[in-house]
């Protein structure tokens, strides 16, 4: 999926907050290790993933594809009542 022309959608915003506002030193909160683990199964041999990381990234991913096509669709609409409408 293309990049959306406005950092709008969830994970800019996500990732310009953890830009602007750093963890104190030696602290790092990874909010995407899971993602990538999935992706490329690079680290652990298993990894837990709760419910809310799970509803995060539907609304990740959500969020993007609203912010490129301007809509959501039928089923987005079905899990999240927001997803579906015209982007203002």
């Amino acid at each position: 999926m293309p990049e959306p022309s406005e950092a709008t959608c969830l994970f800019a915003i996500l990732r310009r907050a953890s830009t602007e506002n750093p963890p104190p030193e030696g602290q790092k909160d990874d909010f995407n290790y899971v993602a990538t683990w999935m992706k490329h199964g690079n680290g652990a041999d298993e990894v837990e993933i709760e419910e809310w990381v799970v509803t995060m990234w539907l609304n990740r991913a959500i969020s993007k594809y609203r912010a490129v096509y301007g809509r959501g669709t039928p089923e987005m609409r079905a899990l999240f009542p927001w997803a579906g409408g015209q982007v203002a």
